[in-house]
């Protein structure tokens, strides 16, 4: 696994594919829906748990930085029904979702190590490339 730090350019939830920013040097966003990722927001959240805190998901927001895997094994949120080895993208939210079978030009980000429902957290091998279904 070999991750990088990089700024947030807005609040991004742990577990999501980012991309870079094309206004700001070494900082990305969430990955917008099928956009080429950079590769996944870190797993904690920015802030320990705590009885006053119950919003963990973020991983930074804007102006922090956090960790981004981009490289090997990571673990993302899922947006959709995924089945080990489907190869996935991003959904609007960064969130990984199966390419399916229409035609057309997927960006993979990654492909599932084990099956998951919409909102869990599955282990993914990160291959980031572009398929042409035809």
């Amino acid at each position: 696994m070999a991750s990088k730090a990089y700024l947030a350019g807005e609040t991004i939830h742990r577990a999501r594919f980012v991309q870079p920013s094309t206004t700001a040097d070494n900082t990305v966003l969430l990955a917008a829906a099928n956009a080429p990722v950079t590769g996944i927001s870190q797993l904690g959240g920015r802030r320990a748990p705590q009885p006053s805190n119950s919003n963990t998901t973020e991983a930074a927001i804007a102006g922090e930085y956090l960790d981004v895997t981009y490289e090997g094994l990571s673990y993302i949120e899922c947006g959709d029904t995924v089945a080990a080895g489907d190869r996935l993208k991003s959904d609007a939210d960064g969130k990984a979702i199966p390419i399916g079978a229409s035609a057309g030009t997927y960006n993979v980000g990654a492909t599932a190590q084990a099956a998951g429902a919409s909102g869990t957290i599955i282990p993914v091998l990160i291959t980031r490339m572009s398929v042409v279904v035809t």
